[in-house]
C-alpha cells in the first residue's frame, strides 16, 4: 500500500498521485530482492490484486495466495473507531496543517466522495442516509469535537458492505487457515511460528 501510495478501499487514496503501474512493479521487485536473504517468514495482508489503480503483479498474488492464513479477529467497536482515527481524525489534521478555511467542510467533501464511489454497490437510498449520517456526525463533532456520530455511518458500512462482500472469502479460505485469534493472540502465535520456521 505504501508503494502503491493507496490503501486499497475507495477511502484509501493518499494526497499524492499513484505511481505507474511499471513503477510500481519495480518497486515491488526491489523489495522483494532485499528479502531474499532473510530466514524469517514474510507476512503479507491478503486483500485483492487492485490498489486504487494498480493491480499485484499476478504471479506475485498468486504465490502468497498459496501460503498459510492467520486471521485476526477484531471487535467491531474496535474497528470503527480506527476508522474513525485513520479517515477523518487524521484527515482533518492534515487540513488543518494545511490552514484549509474549514477543515471539517473538507473532511465532509473527501468522504462524500468516497461513500458516492459506491452508490452503485450500496444503493440509492441507503446511500443517501448513509451521506445524512455523516453530515450529522460532521455537524456534531465540528460542534463539540465529539467524534462519536461516525459510528452511525462507518458501522453499517462495515457490517452491511464490506463484511458481506469479504463473507464468501473466508469461506473460501477457511482451508487455508491455520489460526484465529485478536492482537495479543495472533502476536504470539506469530512470533512462535517465526522461531519454528527458523529452526
Amino acid at each position: 500500500e505504501g508503494r502503491a501510495k493507496h490503501r486499497g478501499s475507495a477511502f484509501g487514496a493518499y494526497d499524492s498521485e499513484q505511481p505507474s503501474q511499471a513503477s510500481f512493479e519495480n518497486y515491488l521487485a526491489t523489495d522483494l530482492l532485499s528479502l531474499q536473504f532473510r530466514s524469517a517468514p514474510v507476512f503479507v495482508e491478503h486483500e485483492s490484486r487492485a490498489i486504487g489503480a494498480l493491480r499485484i503483479p499476478k504471479e506475485l498474488f498468486d504465490a502468497c495466495a498459496l501460503g498459510p492464513l492467520v486471521t485476526l479477529e477484531v471487535p467491531l467497536d474496535e474497528r470503527v473507531q480506527s476508522i474513525i482515527e485513520e479517515y477523518v481524525s487524521a484527515r482533518l489534521e492534515v487540513f488543518r496543517q494545511r490552514s484549509v478555511e474549514d477543515p471539517f467542510s473538507s473532511v465532509y467533501s473527501e468522504l462524500l466522495l468516497n461513500l458516492e464511489k459506491l452508490s452503485k454497490r450500496l444503493g440509492g437510498e441507503w446511500t443517501k442516509s448513509l451521506c445524512l449520517n455523516l453530515q450529522e456526525a460532521i455537524d456534531k463533532h465540528r460542534a463539540s469535537g465529539d467524534t462519536s456520530g461516525h459510528g452511525a455511518w462507518i458501522e453499517p458500512l462495515l457490517t452491511e458492505y464490506y463484511d458481506k462482500c469479504y463473507a464468501y472469502q473466508r469461506t473460501e479460505k477457511l482451508k487455508r487457515t491455520v489460526f484465529s485469534g485478536n492482537r495479543q493472540s495472533v502476536k504470539e502465535f506469530l512470533r512462535n511460528y517465526k522461531q519454528a520456521d527458523a529452526t
